[in-house]
């Protein structure tokens, strides 16, 4: 008798898958056969986690890391501000002293009150005169000599009958009367005399002069001159 022919038969066919998946249901598996092979499990449902804020199928978040951008960016943020805050308070003390210790010059912007002397003060002014001594008052006595020295010295002498001498450099002297001999040695110096009988320039570059009188003239050294005036 053909088996396709049994009623009996054909009911167990189809009764054995149903039975297979009883039978993997008591074993705890998810595997499900088929009559044509096996047919593999659905994929797990996905469940809200409350604790991670994602399906419990999908892997959770990764924690989050307490260290953010800004709390490196503040700190530099804050010393360049500071940095810059206390230059601009620097130079304004700066400033503020040099105002307070400048002499002469008001806070408020005044008139400055020491002002530079004026070159026109001194323009129009006549030159310094240059100071000349005063005439011996006493004559010295006759024959005696007088002596005249030192350097850019300005004198005015009295002479009666007395023997002269000059020596130093650029002194002015002025001689008053009638002298026996005049003699001037050093150098750059400058002589006048009323009258002498003998005059004598030795030295570099004196100059003698006499008003009156033929004396008698000795030179020697260089640059020397002895002439009437």
């Amino acid at each position: 008798m053909n088996p396709q022919d049994d009623p009996e038969a054909r009911i167990r066919a189809l009764e054995q898958p149903l039975s297979d998946m009883a039978r993997a249901s008591e074993l705890g598996t998810d595997q499900q056969y088929s009559a044509d092979g096996y047919t593999p499990p659905p994929p797990p449902t996905a469940q809200w986690s409350y604790h991670s804020g994602y399906p419990s199928g999908f892997p959770t978040a990764p924690p989050r890391s307490g260290f953010r951008l800004w709390m490196l960016i503040l700190p530099v943020m804050i010393s360049i501000l500071a940095l810059v805050g206390g230059i601009v308070t620097w130079v304004i003390l700066q400033n503020a002293t040099m105002i307070r210790t400048s002499p002469g010059i008001s806070g408020g912007g005044g008139l400055i009150t020491s002002a530079a002397p004026s070159r026109r003060s001194t323009v129009n002014q006549p030159p310094t005169a240059v100071p000349t001594a005063a005439p011996s008052q006493t004559l010295p006595q006759p024959g005696s000599t007088v002596s005249v020295s030192g350097i850019g010295a300005v004198k005015t002498i009295a002479c009666n009958e007395n023997v002269v001498v000059v020596s130093g450099a650029n002194n002015r002297v002025t001689i008053t009367g009638h002298c026996t001999s005049l003699t001037v040695s050093g150098f750059e110096n400058n002589v006048t005399v009323d009258t002498a009988d003998a005059i004598t320039a030795s030295g570099f570059n004196n100059h003698v002069a006499f008003h009156s009188g033929s004396p008698a003239v000795n030179q020697s050294g260089e640059g020397n001159l002895v002439e009437q005036s």
